[in-house]
């Protein structure tokens, strides 16, 4: 009878300290998502991390998991945050042998920070075709985009995943589409440090002043390659020919 008690006693205990933990938890989601919109800087996200350690981290016996739990919380506080930052190509807008067939309609890039479901950065482009691709050979596109700060000194480097609407308009020619680029996720709930996370991925957006974007079709350059070692091997032959030549 008496262990049947402790273990009721137990169980209500762990449920009381489980309900302190979720209204903990609610009411700390508000202040850091407030604390995130007033300042949405690495410097917020200090405070942030200050309230959650002084306010629910250093009064809870939590391991990683169960921290991991409650901090995916504030995903959507970070999607919340307000922050966007406008960036410049660096030469062209599309560099790459794709440039011959597409363009972007507007040069000047925004990255922003939305989704709350995975908050992250992202960066919304809109293509336009200026030429119709006719090469029977399949088509397939590659690419990058990287961001530089204000010296152009190259910060990050992302990787392009074409969707099908690249190779509609180029083999049409002509006609706008929308695309989706996404760059780093500024939340990671389940990392060892996400506020530090943040701090560094949002420093480096706050850094980015300019874009290269690179699209190539695949196996074009490497045709192009070709021919021109093709053409410097028969110079370099042709001159070793006259070298070589008898003298009269």
């Amino acid at each position: 009878m008496k262990t049947i008690y402790i273990l009721i006693l137990s169980l209500v205990m762990l449920a009381a300290c489980s309900n302190d933990k979720e209204e903990a938890i609610e009411n700390l989601t508000k202040q850091i998502c407030n604390t995130l919109q007033k300042d949405n800087t690495p410097a917020g996200i200090q405070k942030a991390k200050e309230i959650y350690m002084n306010n629910f981290a250093s009064k809870f016996d939590l391991t990683q998991k169960e921290q991991a739990e409650y901090l995916i919380k504030f995903r959507k506080c970070f999607a919340n945050m307000g922050f966007s930052k406008q960036i410049k190509p660096l030469t062209k807008p599309v560099m790459g042998t794709v440039a011959d067939y597409l363009t972007l309609k507007e040069s000047n890039l925004l990255i922003a920070l939305k989704n709350e479901q995975a908050p992250a950065f992202s960066v919304n482009m809109i293509f336009s075709g200026i030429k119709q691709y006719t090469d029977s050979n399949k088509l397939e596109v590659e690419g990058n985009i990287t961001l530089f700060d204000n010296n152009k000194k190259k910060l990050v480097k992302y990787q392009i995943y074409p969707v099908p609407d690249f190779y509609l308009t180029m083999k049409k020619g002509s006609g706008d589409f929308k695309f989706t680029a996404y760059l780093d996720a500024i939340w990671y709930p389940y990392g060892k440090n996400p506020f530090d996370t943040a701090k560094t991925y949002l420093s480096m957006m706050q850094k980015a002043e300019y874009y290269k974007l690179l699209l190539e079709i695949k196996g074009k350059n490497q045709k192009n390659k070709k021919k021109n070692d093709d053409k410097k091997d028969e110079e370099i032959l042709d001159n070793l020919q006259i070298l070589s030549a008898p003298a009269n």
